[in-house]
Order: C-alpha cells, then structure tokens, then sequence
C-alpha cells in the first residue's frame, strides 16, 4: 500500500501561482434603481425592518419564557442566508426567525429556500399590528420549533447542542 505525501511548491511554482490571474465568479449585476422604484424599494426596506424590530422587542419582553434568554438581530451574514432574528435559549441553542409582511412573502421565501438545512420559522409580522398579537405567534411558532429541535436531537438526526 502506497502512502500518500503533499507535494512541495517549489520556488517556480510559487512564482507561477502568484501570476496566475485568480479566478473570480461574476456577481450577477444588479440593475440601478431611479425615482419612484428607489423610493418603493426604500420604503418596503424602512417597512421590513420595523417588522423586525417589532418582533425583537416584543421577545425582549421581561415576562418572556424562561427558556427565551436573549435576542438579537441577525448579522449580515446571516441576513443573506435568510435570517432576520436570533433567538437564543437555554435548552436548544439558537432559534432562526424569519419576519415576512404577508403569506404571498412567506411563500416567495420558500420557494427560494427550499431544501435549507436549518429548521427556521418563518412568522408574518405587520408593524401596524398589535404587539400581543405579534407575542403570541412568534412564541407559538418558537414553542413548535424549539419542540422540533428537541425530538430530532431524541432521535439522533442532530447533533447535540
């Protein structure tokens, strides 16, 4: 049985690897927005952002579970993959939300994520709305995700936290 060894770069090979152009994958462009079309981005953007920090304050709450310890905004970078707020807790580690303004919204976002590991619950939040009623789905819809998290680690499917 033959064992397998790394290679050594030599000095040329260093030098070729450092005039090689390094390949990057072109972003796909995105179109300028002008006018009315800025301004209706901006505004659903202003819009989708206060649903968020809607849904932050009201899990903020000082009467919260007691499993519920902290939350928080999502990073840039887990904004991108399809998270607006992080819920932490005691038992189960992180819980994913994602805050939608209508089911037309929920359902566009699962199609684009369709096949996603990661169990996010994906709640609609209008910033008009009433914060009880906002409460009581976001804990309903942390409640069954936090249940789903907890039989899968039972059952093996995930590692533990």
């Amino acid at each position: 049985m033959r064992l397998k060894t790394r290679s050594k770069k030599t000095p040329a090979r260093r030098q070729q690897l450092a005039r090689a152009p390094q390949e990057k994958k072109p972003r796909p462009q995105q179109r300028e927005l002008h006018g009315e079309e800025q301004l209706v981005f901006l505004r659903g953007k202003r819009r989708g952002d206060e649903c968020e920090s809607l849904v932050r304050h009201v899990l903020s709450r000082p009467d919260r579970p007691w499993w519920l310890r902290k939350v928080r905004a999502a990073r840039p970078i887990e904004d991108r993959s399809g998270v607006d707020v992080v819920v932490y807790t005691d038992d189960v580690g992180r819980l994913f939300l994602q805050v939608k303004r209508s089911p037309i919204d929920v359902a566009e976002w699962y199609r684009q994520h369709d096949g996603d590991p990661r169990p996010i619950a994906v709640i609609v939040a209008h910033e008009l709305e009433d914060p009880e009623v906002v409460y009581g789905k976001a804990l309903a819809l942390l409640i069954v995700l936090r249940e789903q998290i907890q039989a899968a680690r039972a059952a093996g499917t995930l590692p533990p936290r």
